[in-house]
This record gives structure tokens, C-alpha cells and sequence, in this order.
């Protein structure tokens, strides 16, 4: 005698959700066709991390999720996947075709990425990265050290395999199911239990939300596993419940950073929200579809009770014995050579192919990469970090160059430097004086040791290309992804207005870059070229330049401070000649060069009448706010000590772990929002402020950089 099941209406599907690439927001669509792959067209595409080839989520990089995606076209079947276009914060919008693409969403990452469509080769979906241990999990997870990872009980054994071999389920861009199913009963109960937490449907990115028309204060989507859901023509198996991790308080588009959506996860639902489901009959699904759940067999729930309850202690002490092993497997691990330290940094091996003299005191290094390293696209105006083995100095110099050319060309880069006036000898006596810490470099000593004791074929490593400070692509809505570090400033405004490339100096470096490539492209914006230098004989690519001058949209200014030879203007640059060339205030100005050049432009400007929205300018060394009198006042240096980096700190860098990151400043982190404690260093000197919503921490002379503001000058050990 058959058992008869009964089948229960539970609700109806308020929305249904599809995200064209991993980790991205997506949007809702009407209706959706499935197949036992999941919805079709949904996570169609990814980004990969270049450096290691490797998927990437924003479990690794967080601020995946503040971009949206949308299908150029709806597709037309499993096997089409259209062209995207890729939203930023400002409201920027690039396609995925533009041939900028991968490098501008690298740019607001801070992660070499290239974005890359679902493939039929199991290569694409295989995991490179080492194996994460059991205390890196748990960051990610948004947990406590002390909590333990019993949870993971839930996930079937069968799925380990795959998870250790790849990054998601071959042929699928999903982490483990291709089915994401969310109920309002269980986002009410949370708001319900954590009223100042913003909990929005949004935030968790399920395939559907259903409408259970009534409220529990109980997981419903817990009690559905082994059951299945009845949906229009599809039959849906309810795995086991989502296991989440601490990335849905995370800023998002329409949606601001929430440390108490994190907390409400990780405390009142332990961990988990919905429940993974896989396809079992393909169909069709519609918004206003009945919902109808069709429970799991009594024998078949108590074996599901029984397997989690005999599985978890299991688990727990499998957890915990790796995590031992792996603790005491780093205390005994021998030290990284200094080589090994920069490759785990992100620094890959170049040889220098030319040595080309610019002038008395200026060389460009063409730069090209070893041992079948790529060399990745960048933006004009974007630089490279150069790590460099001097002699006398422990461990290799780290300097930051604009690359300046506006292309990459022969598979190479190319940085220019200028020599500093102070001898390589002189710098390394005063160096024997530092204790070899290297925590401060002498002004000089690289460029010095590139002009006398570099030779062509040496090997040198670079990171990057990387920055904020970029002339962006063209046909974008906007103009930058996100111009928001704190040496740079917001652009939202129109393509079409005119362009000024205003430089002093060695500060002509990025700015060539940008004029050179808007020339290769014939872009139609006016161009003003606006340079100071002594003289002729000192300014480097002055004949390339008159070249390019000779273009209709471009116009070359030269400000000689010491010479009567300049073109259109002479003796010293300042903000009268640039409102004299350009006499608009509706333009596009981007500045390099010194601290009192940029102070003094920047404050003209605004004078002027120019929007803040349309300066954007860069530093060669430390710097600091300028232009905001307000924004100055609340700026505070920050010394990374081992780095031996300074810079400083504004409301506008964010957190102390947002300026390290943005500095090129590798931090362990997990949670971000102060749970984990991953991101703790020791304070040497100054102090910070705690961020609101932070859990109380005990942590003796250390400080969370996740959660931290700096309220005066401070040193830290990183």
C-alpha cells in the first residue's frame, strides 16, 4: 500500500532573481525557464582573478558586490550568453566589449580581473588557490576563533570532492546549487528579532523570494530539506539550508554597509538563511505562482536528522584538528625568501629589456614580464609598484611609477624615472643608521641605483597595474568607477567636455600616458596639454609631444621657468595660465606634480569656480587631502611601519583596512565588520576610535583595522 504524500500550499513567488555575473547584483525578471543547471542565463558570467586564473567571488573581494550587471539582450537559450553591461556605484556603465572593460572593473576592485563567460572546459572552473583552513573559514564566515564549524554538517559528503577540486560545480558559475530559494517568513523573523538591521531581500541575492503569507519565528526553509517545491512547471528539490557568510552586510547597489545584518545572521540564524535547492523536473516559473510543498517522507526526514546529528560532531573535530595542525604547521614552516614574500604580495618577475635616456636626469625602463607571466592591460594614467634588491638593504625597495606610455606596446611596460640629487653612497651610510628595518627609505635611493647600477636583462618584480588616478574609456555613461580614494576625487560628469592635462615636472608622466592614448583612440574631447618645466632641455618626450600637438583637438602649453622658449605662455605655471588656456570652468582637470604645485592648482580651481567632482590629481609620495578645508583638518598621517609606507587618512579613505588596500598594503582579513578578529595589529603609537556596531573585542594593545579610525597621527605594525 502506497503512502499518500500530502502536498500543502505554502505561498507564492513574489519575485524572481537573475544575476548575469557571479557575485554581482542582477535584477528581477518576470518569469524564467529552468533546467537542471539552475535558471537559464543566470550567472552566465564571472570574473576571474588574472594573476592565478581562478574564480573569483566576493567572498575574496567584497566589493564584487556593489557592482550590478545586466544582459545586453535576453538570451535566447542555455547556450547563449550576451554581452554585458556592467554598472558601478557612481552610475558609470561599461560594456563588456569595450575593450576597457577588464581593466576598469580592476581598477575599482583593486584586483587584476578579467571577466569571462560560463565554458565548456572543466579547466575554467578549477581551484589554483591553496586550500583555505579551518580558522581562514571561519573569517569568512563572519565567526567568532572560538566558534566552532558544526554547521558544515549540513553540506552532503558527496559535494567535498568537487569543492576541493574546483571553485564551483564544472559547466556552473554557483557556489554548490544552482538553486537559491528565500521566504519573507524567515526575513521578518530576522528584522523582527534585529530591528536597527537593514534586512533586504537584496542583500541575500536568492534565485526567488516566496510569499509565505503568514509569519514563523522558526527557518521554514530549514524544515523543507528533502522535501520539494511545486512551482508553474517545475518540480524543485530542497537540499540542505544556505550556509552564509558575512558578505550580506556589505554595502551593495541600493544599499549602505550594515554590520547588524551580519550580526543578525551569524547570532539569530546561526549561519543560515534559505536553503539550497537543486531541479528536479524543468519548467517554467512565473511571479504569482503558487507555491506547493510536497514533504519529505518521514523515513526519509529522520535519516536527513539522523545523518546531520551523527555527522557533526565528526565534522567538528576534523575542524578542529586540522586547524591544530595547520597552526602548528606555520609555527614550524621555515621563512619565506624575500622572492617568495613578493610573488605571495602579488609581485611577478620582469627583466628591464632597455635603459632609454630622456634627458640629463630622466630614463624610462621598458619593462617586460618573465617565466610566461602576463602582462595585464591597464589605464592611462595607472601605475606599476617596483620592487627593487639594493645593495645594503635586507629587504627589496618598493616604489610606485606611472607608467607612460598610452598603450601597451611590444608585450612591455614602460615607467619613467627621474634621479633624486642626493648620491646612492650617501643614502646607504645614512641607511646603516636605521637598524636595517628598512621602515624608512632615504629620498633617492631608487632612482639613483636605477640610473648607476640597473643594467638591461636584470630582473626586477612589478605589481599592478593598479590606482585610482586614470583617464577613463570612452562611451561610458560617467566617468570613473569610483574615484573616491584620498588622492583623487569623485567624476560624474559629461564625456563631452574638454580635457586638461596639467602637469610639473616628472608629474608628466601619467598625463603623456593619457594624451597618448586618447590620440590612438581619436577621441573628440579638446585636449589642453599644460606642462611646467625649467626648460626645454629638461622636459622628457618634448618631441613626441610636438607630434601629437599637431592633432586638431590637441593643444600643447609649455611653462618654462627658466627659459624664454616656451609655446604660448612663459615663466611659471600657475592658475592664471591655466585659466587663461583653457577659460572654462566646465572641463575635465587632472594635475600631477608637487605637494605646493598641487596645493596651489587645486585651490585656484576651486576658486575658479571648478566643480570638485572634475579635479582629479595624483602624488608621487605621501599625500594628503587638498581643497576641503574641513576634510584637511580631519586628516591624519598613517605609517606602516614594516611597509614603510605613509600616507594619510580622511573620512573619505574609510576604514584603516580600506587605505591599507588601496595602498597595495596586503591585510588578512575575513569579516570586516569586527568579529573575526583577522585584521587585529598592534597600535605603536596615536590613537583610533571604534566604529560603531564593532562586538566588544579583547584584544590587548592590538586594533581591529576594519572597524578603526585613526583620531591622530599613528604607526602601525603592517
Amino acid at each position: 500500500m502506497k503512502t499518500r504524500v500530502m502536498k500543502t500550499k505554502i505561498g507564492e513567488i513574489q519575485n524572481i532573481w537573475r544575476y548575469p555575473v557571479k557575485s554581482m547584483a542582477g535584477s528581477t525578471v518576470d518569469n524564467a525557464s529552468y533546467n537542471t543547471l539552475g535558471m537559464i542565463g543566470d550567472r552566465g558570467w564571472t570574473l576571474k582573478d588574472r594573476l592565478i586564473d581562478e574564480i573569483l567571488s566576493a567572498k575574496r573581494v567584497a566589493k564584487i558586490m556593489q557592482l550590478k550587471a545586466t544582459y545586453s539582450r535576453e538570451p535566447r537559450n542555455a547556450n547563449d550568453i550576451p554581452s554585458i553591461i556592467i554598472q558601478f556605484p557612481d552610475g558609470t556603465e561599461i560594456s563588456s566589449e569595450h575593450p576597457s572593460a577588464n581593466p576598469y572593473i580592476s581598477a575599482f576592485l583593486l584586483k587584476s580581473v578579467k571577466l569571462s563567460p560560463l565554458q565548456k572546459n572543466k579547466n575554467h572552473y578549477r581551484k589554483h588557490s591553496s586550500e583555505s583552513n579551518p580558522a581562514a573559514l571561519k573569517q569568512l564566515l563572519g565567526m567568532r576563533p572560538d566558534d566552532d564549524l558544526g554547521g558544515l554538517a549540513s553540506i552532503p559528503v558527496s559535494l567535498l570532492p568537487i569543492k576541493k577540486k574546483y571553485v564551483t560545480p564544472p559547466f556552473t558559475h554557483y557556489d554548490i546549487y544552482p538553486i537559491h530559494v528565500l521566504t519573507t517568513s524567515t526575513l521578518n523573523f530576522l528584522q523582527r528579532r534585529h530591528p536597527d538591521a537593514e534586512i533586504d531581500v537584496r542583500r541575500f541575492r536568492p534565485s526567488f523570494l516566496i510569499d509565505t503569507l503568514r509569519d514563523s519565528d522558526l527557518s521554514l526553509e530549514d524544515s523543507w530539506s528533502g522535501g520539494h517545491l511545486e512551482i508553474g512547471s517545475t518540480v524543485i528539490k530542497v537540499e540542505f539550508p544556505t550556509l552564509r557568510c558575512s558578505q550580506v552586510s556589505q554595502a551593495q547597489p541600493g544599499l549602505k554597509r550594515d554590520n547588524k545584518v551580519a550580526s543578525a545572521v551569524n547570532n539569530t540564524a546561526k549561519q543560515f538563511v534559505g536553503a539550497y535547492a537543486s531541479i528536479v523536473e524543468e519548467g517554467e516559473i512565473e511571479v504569482g505562482d503558487s507555491v506547493i510543498y510536497r514533504p519529505a517522507s518521514s523515513l526519509n526526514k529522520k535519516a536527513i536528522y539522523l545523518s546531520r546529528k551523527a555527522y557533526e560532531p565528526i565534522v567538528k573535530k576534523s575542524m578542529a584538528r586540522e586547524e591544530k595542525q595547520f597552526r602548528i604547521a606555520q609555527l614550524n614552516k621555515a621563512p619565506n625568501s624575500p622572492k617568495q614574500e613578493l610573488e605571495l604580495k602579488g609581485f611577478r618577475p620582469f627583466a628591464v629589456i632597455q635603459k632609454k635616456i630622456e634627458t640629463a636626469d630622466i630614463i624610462s625602463l621598458y619593462l617586460r614580464p618573465q617565466g610566461g607571466a602576463e602582462i595585464l592591460p591597464y589605464l592611462p594614467g595607472q601605475h606599476i609598484a617596483l620592487a627593487l634588491t639594493i645593495p645594503g638593504h635586507q629587504f627589496p625597495v618598493i616604489r610606485s611609477y606611472s607608467l607612460s606610455q598610452g598603450d601597451i606596446e611590444n608585450s612591455c611596460y614602460r615607467i619613467t624615472v627621474k634621479r633624486e640629487l642626493a648620491s646612492i653612497q650617501n643614502q646607504e651610510q645614512e641607511q646603516n643608521t636605521i637598524l636595517n628595518t628598512d621602515t624608512t627609505i632615504p629620498d633617492g635611493l631608487v632612482s639613483n641605483f636605477v640610473f648607476d647600477l640597473l643594467k638591461e636583462q636584470d630582473q626586477v618584480f612589478v605589481k599592478g597595474p593598479q590606482g585610482q588616478f586614470f583617464l577613463p574609456p570612452g562611451n561610458t555613461s560617467n566617468s570613473t568607477p569610483d574615484n573616491t580614494s584620498n588622492n583623487t576625487s569623485n567624476n560624474t560628469s559629461n564625456n563631452s567636455k574638454p580635457i586638461a592635462l596639467i602637469s610639473m615636472g616628472i608629474g608628466i608622466t601619467p598625463l603623456y600616458s593619457m594624451l597618448e592614448h586618447s590620440a590612438n583612440l581619436e577621441h573628440s574631447n579638446q585636449i589642453y596639454f599644460i606642462h611646467g618645466n625649467k626648460n626645454k632641455k629638461t622636459q622628457p618626450f618634448h618631441d613626441a609631444l610636438m607630434e601629437l600637438g599637431k592633432r586638431a583637438n590637441i593643444e600643447n602649453h609649455f611653462a618654462y621657468s627658466q627659459a624664454s622658449d616656451s609655446i604660448n605662455t612663459t615663466g611659471r605655471l600657475t592658475i592664471d595660465t591655466v585659466q587663461h588656456i583653457v577659460k572654462t570652468q566646465s572641463a575635465h582637470f587632472y594635475l600631477c606634480g608637487t605637494h605646493d604645485f598641487m596645493t596651489s592648482m587645486v585651490e585656484g580651481l576651486i576658486q575658479w569656480g571648478v566643480n570638485k567632482a572634475d579635479i582629479h590629481y595624483e602624488f608621487f609620495s605621501q599625500f594628503q587631502p587638498l581643497g576641503d578645508s574641513a576634510e584637511q583638518a580631519e586628516s591624519h598621517e598613517v605609517h606602516f611601519l614594516r611597509s614603510g609606507t605613509k600616507v594619510y587618512w580622511s573620512p573619505a579613505s574609510g576604514s584603516l583596512l580600506d587605505l591599507a588596500e588601496k595602498n597595495g598594503i596586503t591585510v588578512s582579513h575575513g569579516c570586516r565588520y569586527g568579529i573575526c578578529e583577522a585584521c587585529g595589529v598592534k597600535l605603536i603609537n596615536g590613537e583610533v576610535r571604534k566604529d560603531e556596531n564593532t562586538a566588544e573585542l579583547n584584544l590587548k594593545d592590538s586594533i581591529l583595522l576594519c572597524s578603526t579610525r585613526p583620531i591622530s597621527d599613528i604607526g602601525i605594525d603592517l
